[in-house]
């Protein structure tokens, strides 16, 4: 990885979660879609970072946001969890080939549609995870899987964003 990955890579993860704690903490469309930018910043590290450094960066990213919103682990559980499961999600999503040693995990890297199947079913883990962990009962489970829905939609929509924002097009990756 090059300084301008680190540092685009750092962006990304001083952007998400600063969004997360500071705007999207108090923000929610009808009560059913709420914003989690913070595991966008998860998801959106390097393929080739260790497993195990995923997860710890997950799980200190998930404590730091239960810290802010006074929770007892809740979203450090569904940050490990989502850690846990990219390696997978990942191998699943390899090409023939492999991938180049250059390649990131983006859109203008990989493509919208490697991309969406990469986001969206580790977003709804997550955030299903969220949901019924902080419900504690199966009693509303349709509940849970209904906001862990529209909040995935609102989540990577915000995370696109971000991306398109922070990722610079004018200038090719280390490897190009």
């Amino acid at each position: 990885m090059n300084s301008k990955t680190l540092i685009s890579q750092v962006l990304y993860f001083v952007v998400l979660i600063g969004l997360q704690l500071m705007v999207m903490r108090n923000f929610a469309l009808f009560g059913w879609a709420f914003c989690f930018s913070y595991v966008g910043a998860i998801l959106l590290l390097p393929m080739a970072t260790d497993s195990l450094v995923v997860m710890l960066i997950a799980f200190a990213t998930g404590f730091v946001t239960d810290l802010f919103y006074n929770q007892l682990g809740i979203n450090a559980a569904a940050c490990v969890l989502v850690a846990f499961l990219r390696p997978t999600v990942l191998k699943m999503l390899t090409p023939a080939g492999g991938y180049e040693s250059y390649m990131e995990v983006s859109i203008p890297s990989m493509g919208l549609r490697w991309y969406l199947l990469f986001m969206l079913p580790l977003l709804f883990v997550h955030h299903l995870a969220l949901f019924l962990i902080e419900y504690a009962t199966f009693a509303k489970f349709f509940t849970a899987v209904g906001k862990a829905f529209f909040s995935t939609m609102f989540t990577f929509v915000v995370v696109v964003l971000v991306q398109y924002l922070v990722y610079s097009p004018l200038g090719k990756r280390d490897g190009e």
